[in-house]
C-alpha cells in the first residue's frame, strides 16, 4: 500500500503535506500553483501526472489540512473540514460535499480521516470529546 508523503523545507518554502492515492498516480497538494485558472482561491490542488501539472478542484472550496487518500481504492480522497464531509473519486479533481450532521457527525471543525490499509471506504475520525466516528461505506452513512 502507499502512504501519504510529506515534503518539509525551510518555513518560507514549505509546500505542506502532499497526499498520494493507492495507485501512486494521483497527488493532492495544498499549496502549489495551478496551471489553469483556479476554481477556488486556496486548493488543495490535484495532479495526475506526478506533479508536472496541477488543477484546482471543484466542490472543495477551502484549504484544509484534514485530507487523506484511500489506501485501497485508487483516485479516492476524503476530507472533513468546517463541519462538511468531502469525498473525491476522480483523483481529487472534484469533491462531493455533505453537511456532516446529515451523516450523524457532530458539528465539528474537522479531523484528519484515518483510513484502513486493508479495506476501501473504511475510515475513522477522532473527534475529541465527541468520540470516534467510524464508517465502512466511504462516509455515506
Amino acid at each position: 500500500s502507499r502512504c501519504s508523503a510529506s515534503l518539509f523545507l525551510e518555513p518560507e518554502h514549505n509546500l505542506g503535506v502532499m497526499t498520494i492515492d493507492a495507485s501512486g498516480k494521483y497527488v493532492i497538494s495544498p499549496s502549489v500553483q495551478a496551471e489553469t485558472p483556479p476554481a477556488n482561491d486556496s486548493g488543495p490542488y490535484a495532479s495526475n501526472d506526478g506533479g508536472k501539472t496541477w488543477a484546482s478542484p471543484h466542490g472543495l472550496t477551502m484549504q484544509t489540512p484534514y485530507i487523506s487518500s484511500d489506501r485501497v481504492q485508487p483516485k479516492t480522497f476524503y476530507a472533513f473540514s468546517g463541519g462538511v464531509w468531502y469525498v473525491s473519486t476522480d483523483g481529487g479533481f472534484s469533491y462531493d460535499a455533505v453537511d456532516a450532521t446529515k451523516l450523524g457527525l457532530p458539528a465539528h471543525t474537522g479531523a484528519v480521516p484515518v483510513v484502513s490499509a486493508d479495506r476501501a471506504g473504511e475510515i475513522g475520525l477522532a473527534l475529541g470529546s465527541n468520540g470516534v466516528y467510524y464508517t465502512t461505506d466511504f462516509g455515506k452513512h
